[in-house]
């Protein structure tokens, strides 16, 4: 009986030290899953939103649009495409 407590605390402490070596892999492959996940984040944030997507979440505020220019574009607020006036009617022809 002295023996089987003895095996089953080998037993416990093999899989308690397996299990530390495999909790560093774990967390290297979380880590990894995880700065996988933020960039697509930020591809769908930035590259793959429509622009009414961005006017409704961002649009509220100057400041908010801000922001959003600031985190993808690196401030470069060039990059929007200003209002447009608008198309003024040739004469003769009927304003719709």
């Amino acid at each position: 009986m002295k023996y089987v407590w003895l095996i089953i605390a080998a037993v416990i402490l093999t899989i308690w030290l397996s299990g530390c070596e495999s909790l560093g892999y774990m967390r290297s492959k979380g880590a990894e899953y995880y700065d996988g996940a933020l960039n697509t984040a930020v591809l769908w944030t930035c590259n793959d939103t429509s622009i009414g997507a961005v006017v409704r979440r961002y649009g509220t505020s100057q400041e908010a649009l801000d922001r959003y220019i600031d985190f993808c574009f690196g401030g470069a607020s060039e990059l929007f495409i200003p209002v447009l006036e608008p198309t003024p009617v040739l004469p003769g022809a009927h304003a719709q």
